[in-house]
C-alpha cells in the first residue's frame, strides 16, 4: 500500500507571549538555608504544643525579597533588566547578618513571623538606589519602609497567640549568622496549590 502525506502549513500566532509573575531577590546560601531550618525545626516542636496553627515557609524558597514586579510581559522583563545591570555596577558586594527574630504587625496581633536583617546599611542603600532607577522604567517606588527580613511563617487567626509569642520570645536572639550579598536574582513565580515555585530568570552580580 502506498502512503501519502500531506504538508499543512503552520499559522504563526499574533497572541502576545503570556505575562509571568516576577520578582527581585537576594538568595540564602546553602549553609544558611541549612541554620535556618534548624531555626525553624526548633520553632517547630515549641509551638505544636501552644494549640497555635502558622503556616511554616518551605526553607528551599527563602529569600529576601527586594521589588515585587508581579505580572510582566517580555518587553517589561527586558527593561528591568538592562536597570538591574545598571545598579549591580553601581554597588559591591558586602556582608549582613542574620539575627533575632520578630513579628508583624505587633506581637498581639502576630500575623508574619520573620528573622532580622541587621548590619544593612549598604543592602538598604542597594535598596533604595533600586527603587529609584525601576521608577525611571515606570515602576512606582514602594512606600512602605524597606526592612529586610526572612519570612518564617504566616498566621491567619489568633488562636493561642500568646503562647506561641511566648515561643517566638525564647529564640528572639537566635543568631543564624553573617550572609555575604554579592548578586540579585531576578526570579519567576509559579503559584501551585502545594506553594509557589521560584525560577531563576537572570542573576546580577554586584560589581562596584
Amino acid at each position: 500500500m502506498q502512503h501519502t502525506s500531506s504538508w499543512v502549513p503552520v499559522m504563526m500566532s499574533d497572541e502576545p507571549a503570556p505575562k509571568i509573575r516576577t520578582f527581585l531577590a537576594v538568595d540564602l546560601t546553602e549553609d544558611l538555608r541549612a541554620k535556618i531550618a534548624d531555626l525553624l525545626g526548633r520553632l517547630k516542636k515549641g509551638v505544636q504544643f501552644t494549640g497555635a496553627h502558622p503556616k511554616w515557609v518551605d526553607p528551599a524558597g527563602i529569600h529576601l525579597t527586594l521589588k515585587f514586579f508581579g505580572q510582566t510581559d517580555e518587553t517589561q522583563r527586558a527593561a528591568i533588566a538592562e536597570t538591574l545591570r545598571g545598579v549591580a555596577r553601581r554597588h559591591a558586594r558586602h556582608t549582613v547578618h542574620i539575627k533575632g527574630l520578630g513579628v508583624f504587625p505587633t506581637p498581639r496581633r502576630p500575623r508574619v513571623l520573620w528573622v532580622g536583617v541587621s548590619k544593612a546599611t549598604r543592602l538598604c542603600a542597594l535598596q533604595e538606589d533600586l527603587e529609584g532607577a525601576l521608577e525611571s522604567v515606570g515602576w512606582a517606588s514602594e512606600e512602605r519602609e524597606f526592612t529586610p527580613h526572612l519570612t518564617l511563617a504566616r498566621l491567619k487567626g489568633l488562636r493561642r497567640v500568646h503562647a506561641f509569642m511566648d515561643i517566638v520570645s525564647g529564640h528572639r536572639a537566635w543568631d543564624v549568622g553573617p550572609w555575604p550579598i554579592d548578586e540579585m536574582v531576578l526570579y519567576q513565580s509559579t503559584l501551585r496549590p502545594q506553594g509557589a515555585i521560584y525560577t531563576p530568570l537572570e542573576r546580577f552580580r554586584l560589581s562596584g
